[in-house]
């Protein structure tokens, strides 16, 4: 029960009848608070789950989901400090799964090429909510005990490298030729030393000479074609 509320979420969250007013101290002794922060709609969707427990959520549901998700994120700057034991989000399966125990699509090639290979479920993202918030920014702002896994934090890209052929053709010499030459090498040189200058401190002649050497190590290659596993 809240004192002041902008909507409630019956029969989960509700604001307290004015007429009841001179009892107001009684109940703020016995729990009540004064407005909604982001943990009181944490609590919510915890309420939801459980009532549902991992059953596919009814429209009327999915409305209150909306609400709680809602009053959740018009306190963003409070996500962060989010003290609940566990945040449960809205799965691809339209049930409430703890946020721990899902995996958000960062990636959506890499999520097409492992899906089935995924056990976890996915977290159902707030575009069907009709909410405009990216999904990845949610899950940054979270506390890390809170954050759900990014698909591409399981994924390795591998470059196979047998079988490789190379092509040659006259972009790659020019480039080669470019990347070679005393205009490109003083470009560069000009750049690193302008950072360094911004620090109140220039280039050494070991520097100059370390970039110098490097630049002279830097060799063009086409492939006719690349591939890449997935690990």
């Amino acid at each position: 029960m809240m004192e002041n509320l902008e909507y409630e979420i019956l029969p989960y969250l509700y604001k307290a009848p004015t007429r009841y007013g001179k009892y107001y101290d009684v109940l703020r002794m016995k729990g009540m608070r004064n407005q909604a922060n982001c943990d009181t709609y944490a609590q919510v969707l915890t309420r939801i789950y459980q009532c549902n427990m991992q059953q596919e959520s009814h429209p009327e549901e999915m409305h209150r989901m909306t609400m709680a998700l809602n009053g959740m994120l018009k306190c963003e700057l409070s996500l962060q400090k989010l003290t609940v034991d566990a945040l449960y989000l809205p799965t691809q399966e339209r049930t409430l799964r703890k946020s721990t125990e899902m995996f958000v699509a960062d990636n959506d090639k890499l999520l097409r090429a492992v899906q089935s290979q995924i056990k976890e479920p996915l977290f159902l993202g707030f575009a069907p909510f009709k909410i405009r918030w990216d999904n990845g920014d949610f899950v940054k702002r979270l506390p890390e005990r809170l954050r759900p896994k990014f698909v591409s934090q399981i994924v390795e890209e591998i470059l196979v490298i047998d079988g490789i052929e190379e092509t040659f053709s006259p972009t790659v010499v020019q480039l080669q030729e470019s990347l070679g030459s005393l205009a490109f090498e003083t470009g560069v040189l000009r750049v690193m030393n302008h950072f360094k200058v911004k620090k109140s401190v220039g280039m050494s002649s070991e520097e100059q000479q370390d970039i110098k050497t490097k630049l002279t190590q830097v060799v063009v290659r086409e492939l006719k074609e690349i591939k890449v596993t997935l690990n």
